[in-house]
């Protein structure tokens, strides 16, 4: 079994108190609601434009999807945030 690499600005971050990384997955929880709604939004206004009556607006079904996929990565990047501070939070319980 290969343990899982260390990420370097992980390693290096100096230690925060568990009080300081609940408030930070706390943050991080907000944005992810925030993110999710906001992508929400986002395919049902796609929905929307495939579904208008007439011609397909190609420029607002392009402008929306690629906010879409701004949104969908946002949300990555919190998510991956999120289990990064869990887990320091995690350690930071469990250090001596």
């Amino acid at each position: 079994s290969t343990a899982a690499p260390v990420r370097a600005d992980v390693a290096t971050t100096p230690t925060r108190s568990p009080s300081t990384l609940r408030h930070l997955i706390k943050d991080t929880d907000k944005e992810m609601v925030k993110l999710a709604k906001r992508r929400t939004k986002l395919e049902a206004e796609l929905v929307t434009i495939a579904e208008a009556g007439g011609a397909i607006d190609h420029a607002a079904l392009t402008r929306v999807g690629a906010e879409l996929a701004t949104a969908i990565a946002d949300h990555d990047a919190a998510e991956e945030r999120w289990l990064e501070l869990s887990d320091e939070l995690e350690r930071a319980r469990s250090a001596p």
